[in-house]
């Protein structure tokens, strides 16, 4: 692995994001003469260009955490492809991300690997936080995150790996995208003097906390209590092409004069799903 991860924990008064940072630049300054600078986003770079290192921050009521990386050899191709391409047809509270251009610390440094990093924060650490009198009673150790060592941390991974965690504390948010109407369709949407000729529908999903509670469809259709039972069919199901197809399925089944028409429209979500994921 190519990237180092920080965690800063403490009580929340002792919380001094720049001041975490700052000394892990001073490392890589004094230990690897690599010289970095803080940007106002709280971004380490190098060069005065290039990102080696991204924040975060959790503070509870009396704790904090200030969790960073810092870009030692990572693939930067596979990194690219990770964060950018996001797909645009979003709208949420969330905060934008901002694309910036990163560099491997290795690349300034060739010796340096995330383990002597490690070792040499950790070390310097120790030294700046620590008094005389304590400092031959501590110093860095070693964790194994092994059941045997924390009973539970299994079932903590477990827990982590679920949908319910990874997707199902998802804010709300509404995907939206405008689709060819095949002329077959054209009779079921309200098109007023487009007669359907090259006529385009705009579909929106409303998710919040992965699970889907609203659809919008522009032009609206024809059949207004057709739209009210789709909305009650997909209201409270997963945001995954394949739940949303299958909630359509069962839609149908009770619709069957209305097969086609659903049969777009689900075609329609289900893309919808697989774009969110782009």
């Amino acid at each position: 692995a190519g990237n180092l991860n920080c965690c800063f924990m403490g009580h929340k008064r002792d919380y001094r994001r720049k001041a975490n940072l700052q000394f892990i630049a001073d490392t890589l300054k004094a230990v690897w003469g690599v010289q970095c600078m803080i940007n106002a986003r709280d971004d380490v770079l190098v060069q005065n260009a290039f990102k080696i290192s991204g924040t975060a921050a959790k503070l509870g009521h009396l704790k904090a955490y200030h969790h960073c990386t810092v870009l030692v050899d990572v693939n930067t191709t596979v990194l690219h492809q990770v964060l950018g391409g996001r797909y645009s047809n979003i709208d949420s509270k969330a905060s934008p991300s901002v694309r910036a251009s990163v560099m491997n610390l290795k690349e300034l440094c060739p010796r340096l690997t995330v383990e002597s990093l490690s070792a040499s924060l950790a070390a310097r650490f120790v030294r700046q936080h620590q008094d005389e009198d304590t400092r031959s009673n501590q110093g860095v150790h070693s964790v194994d995150p092994a059941e045997e060592h924390f009973p539970g941390i299994d079932a903590m991974c477990e827990k982590l790996q679920t949908w319910n965690w990874i997707f199902g504390k998802t804010p709300k948010f509404t995907i939206f995208e405008s689709f060819s109407l095949p002329a077959s369709q054209a009779s079921s949407l309200d098109l007023g003097d487009a007669l359907g000729l090259n006529a385009v529908v705009k579909v929106a999903l409303t998710s919040y906390h992965g699970l889907l509670e609203d659809i919008r469809v522009t032009p609206s259709l024809r059949n207004r209590e057709l739209l009210s039972v789709i909305r009650d069919g997909i209201r409270g199901v997963r945001f995954l092409q394949s739940d949303i197809a299958e909630a359509f399925r069962k839609i149908r089944y009770g619709n069957s004069g209305d097969s086609a028409t659903l049969e777009f429209l689900g075609k329609c979500c289900a893309a919808l799903a697989g774009n969110a994921l782009r």
